[in-house]
């Protein structure tokens, strides 16, 4: 598996501006004296051979590429030779020039510019859109959606209102975004993590799209110092993160991370670590809703072109899902991760098995082995160490 896509995906995931607890130092701290960041480059700017939609910044470029992916269900390798991103060897990428040009004509000649046709419009995950409409064969719940729907119509022709129903429900017995937290950190043991010298996570990753499958060892240390240890392709660099600064060492010696990339580990490392959940200012309760017959108290966030929103369980208080909906220049694009399996070991609550659903691929996460105070030299997480002494395995 190649591990480059592994981190550039990673960075899809949630992302906040002070993470809890024992895990604070692993998320980016705004720094003041910074002032106003400089002009982003546009994708035309960054990547090479970019034919349209060369105005959108260049950080919305993955995501437009992934809700493509989405829309048609592929993965990059329909349209991109990998390694050469930049080649138009590829009918389906030449194709995709023309369908991009021809949606945004849609939208521009008929909803004054709005996004309103998508590459789901027609492909609804399929490589070739379906002239061919199905027989009428409604379940009743679809049936009910749309009598709810005639009658909506009806409405609107009257003159009347006719708002759309809410998808989560709220009651008098909501509690608020302070007690869910509290109740999730109290449920996964965060408030013992202060007590521990390091933690140790191993477990293996299955990339379905790739059909491969790796294996992974973690270290978490106070103070937002993570070790991560890869079995890729038959070597096992390691990549040490400590602040702001990350470096990676494989036989070959020690290289750093550049600082565009140490997001990216952050990311992976809230993904894994002991506590999942960010807190942020944007953050509301927005209801409750039901999902395999279970209540869950959903959190949600707004934040730029971001809507976040944490599924948390009603009963035991431990994360069950998170969901993000990302805006791009041609749709909205959806990743979901899901949390199942919860365990208890050293007196924490531990999701053996995470599952993250991406536009293009979906990566499964088996953890194999959970443990505190792993042996393991602090030292090495020094940014101007060698960090190239050997980590105990247990």
């Amino acid at each position: 598996m190649r591990l480059s896509k592994l981190l550039a995906l990673a960075t899809l995931l949630a992302m906040g501006t002070s993470a809890i607890g024992w895990y604070s130092g692993l998320t980016a701290q705004p720094n003041p004296a910074q002032g106003n960041p400089p002009r982003e480059k546009t994708a035309g700017e960054t990547y090479k051979n970019v034919q349209v939609l060369k105005d959108v910044p260049a950080s919305d470029w993955i995501p437009t590429m992934q809700f493509i992916s989405g829309s048609l269900g592929v993965s990059c390798e329909m349209c991109h030779t990998i390694g050469h991103f930049d080649s138009d060897s590829k009918t389906p990428k030449r194709r995709a020039r023309m369908m991009i040009r021809m949606v945004r004509a849609i939208n521009d000649d008929n909803f004054d510019g709005r996004r309103v046709v998508t590459c789901n419009t027609c492909h609804r995950g399929a490589t070739h859109p379906n002239p061919i409409p199905a027989p009428w064969n409604k379940t009743d719940d679809q049936l009910a959606a749309y009598h709810a729907e005639l009658q909506a119509l009806a409405s609107k022709d009257r003159g009347e209102p006719s708002p759309t129903p809410p998808t989560l429900t709220r009651d008098v017995a909501m509690p608020t975004l302070e007690q869910v937290i509290a109740k999730y950190k109290a449920a996964v043991g965060a408030a013992s993590f202060s007590t521990w010298k390091s933690l140790q996570i191993k477990g293996t990753l299955s990339v379905q799209a790739e059909k491969a499958v790796s294996k992974y060892t973690v270290y978490f240390l106070p103070g937002g110092r993570v070790l991560f240890g890869d079995s890729v392709q038959g070597a096992q660099p390691r990549t040490f993160l400590n602040g702001d600064r990350a470096w990676t060492v494989t036989a070959q010696g020690r290289k750093p991370v550049a600082a565009d990339k140490i997001g990216f580990l952050r990311a992976r490392a809230l993904l894994l670590g002991p506590v999942k959940v960010t807190e942020s200012p944007a953050m509301r309760i927005a209801g409750a809703e039901i999902i395999d017959g279970r209540k869950v108290y959903v959190i949600e966030s707004r934040e730029s072109k971001v809507v976040r929103r944490l599924s948390f369980d009603a009963k035991s208080g431990l994360l069950s899902k998170m969901r993000e909906e990302i805006d791009t220049p041609l749709g909205t694009m959806v990743n979901e991760t899901h949390y199942d399996d919860y365990r208890l070991v050293d007196g924490i609550k531990v999701p053996f098995a995470i599952t993250v659903l991406y536009m293009e691929d979906k990566f499964q996460y088996a953890l194999t082995d959970v443990r505190k105070n792993a042996a393991i030299d602090a030292a090495q997480f020094q940014p101007d160490s060698g960090g190239s002494t050997s980590v105990p395995s247990r």
